[in-house]
């Protein structure tokens, strides 16, 4: 039997006291997949860039029909940016964000491209070109190190990583052009090639605690490790050290919510003493760390 499985199997009256030692598990740049790694602070840069050009518009474009399609674009790429994807990564994990940043991206490579035929004709200033071509910038760079994080995740690079990154080196080409639609509708190509390739093979960070903080031994309770990967993968390893040192290595399993009980008698059952410190260690499929938790078991109460 494994050391989880004897523990789930002795579930006793709680005597152990317990000092919490949390890892917060959130790795690697925020350019993650999706885009954001948590709430909308790492969308910040296009939400901003939407929000300028859309006051841009409406000062300097006279004609509401003019800015009507592009601002109407604008609007919705910023909804699914600051709305729809931290909500879908909160519930359906990193699939559903991934797909709702996916069409914030269409949505301002449309504007992109229709921002773009106002100036060519005059109808709106340089300003707004300027603007335009810095949106452009921001969504390139954006996919860009959205596919070197992946790649940093996988150690290898894969046929869709190749693909997506010809595709920003198109994106690259017509900006130099000067064709500001096109650049943009080639990165947002290159996103959507590696978005759920890269769903399927990152957890990009999770929580682990151990509950309560602090454990009465007089109290009859239990204590529970709750981990939460967030978003889903489908796979990860779950490590058990004692002291530092692995007592179970894991295998490659499904990544699911997990709660384990643990009590003094499950404990010593398999070998620890007061003072000893039990470690939950979560990987990704890689076998890099996504988080960790560790509980240090203090003598008996008197």
């Amino acid at each position: 039997m494994t050391f989880i499985g004897k523990l789930q199997s002795r579930v006793g009256r709680l005597a152990v006291a317990a000092a919490i030692l949390l890892g917060p598990g959130v790795v690697g740049p925020a350019w993650a997949i999706p885009i954001c790694n948590s709430g909308t602070d790492c969308r910040s840069a296009l939400i901003a860039d939407g929000q300028g050009l859309i006051a841009a518009l409406e000062a300097n474009v006279a004609e509401e029909r003019d800015r009507r399609s592009p601002i109407q674009d604008l609007n919705e790429g910023i909804r699914r940016f600051q709305e729809e994807a931290p909500a879908k990564e909160a519930i359906t994990y990193c699939a559903g964000a991934a797909k709702e940043d996916d069409r914030g991206l269409k949505k301002f490579a449309r504007a992109v491209k229709g921002i773009e035929k106002l100036t060519s004709r005059g109808i709106a200033p340089a300003s707004v070109a300027v603007l335009n071509a810095a949106m452009t910038t921001d969504i390139i760079t954006t996919v860009t190190a959205n596919v070197d994080e992946l790649e940093a995740l996988l150690g290898s690079v894969t046929a869709q990583m190749e693909t997506s990154r010809s595709r920003i080196a198109k994106a690259n080409e017509y900006f130099a052009l000067g064709k500001l639609g096109k650049a943009a509708d080639q990165a947002q190509r290159g996103y959507d090639v590696v978005r759920d390739p890269g769903c399927e093979v990152s957890m990009r960070s999770c929580t682990a605690t151990f509950t309560p903080d602090l454990i009465d031994s007089d109290v009859e309770t239990s204590s529970d490790l709750e981990f939460t990967p967030s978003p889903d993968a489908p796979s990860c390893k779950v490590q058990v050290l004692k002291n530092a040192t692995i007592l179970e290595a894991g295998d490659l399993e499904p990544c699911e919510a997990l709660a384990e009980t643990f009590d003094w008698d499950s404990l010593t059952s398999v070998g620890f003493d007061p003072g000893d410190t039990l470690t939950f260690r979560f990987l990704r499929s890689n076998d890099t760390l996504a988080c960790s938790a560790t509980l240090t078991l203090a003598p008996l109460a008197p």
